[in-house]
């Protein structure tokens, strides 16, 4: 998978989250816990975000200073973090829940800004 698109996937992700985290953040955890009680589909969902890291990561298997090794990063910890996350789902969907309730309504902002700034090196890589 070339580089773009995988900033472009985590992008939309992180936007799709940011957003009801900041302006709908209650009725959005307790949409969270709710879904996240299916440890069977959490597991395929995160073993979809292990294929995307994957690909991502034989694309560029190569961490480095600049923007596309930067990426290269982003998808060998996506892939580390939802690889772990496959196999003690219980408590990566506890850890996460338990930040994002502990969190400030300003996560929601960087979330989103996380999205933005991948949106910026998307555009940036295809120019």
């Amino acid at each position: 998978m070339a580089p773009e698109h995988f900033c472009l996937i985590v992008a939309g992700w992180e936007i799709a989250i940011g957003i009801p985290l900041l302006f709908r953040r209650q009725r959005f955890l307790q949409w969270l816990e709710r879904i996240s009680h299916d440890t069977s589909k959490m597991r395929v969902f995160l073993g979809g975000w292990v294929a995307i890291g994957v690909a991502a990561v034989m694309g560029n298997p190569y961490p480095a200073w600049d923007l596309v090794g930067i990426l290269s990063l982003l998808a060998w910890v996506t892939s580390v973090k939802c690889g772990i996350g496959v196999i003690w789902t219980d408590k990566l969907i506890r850890i996460s829940l338990s930040m994002m309730k502990k969190g400030s309504p300003g996560l929601g902002v960087f979330v989103i800004g996380v999205g933005l700034a991948l949106i910026y090196a998307f555009v940036s890589l295809k120019s």
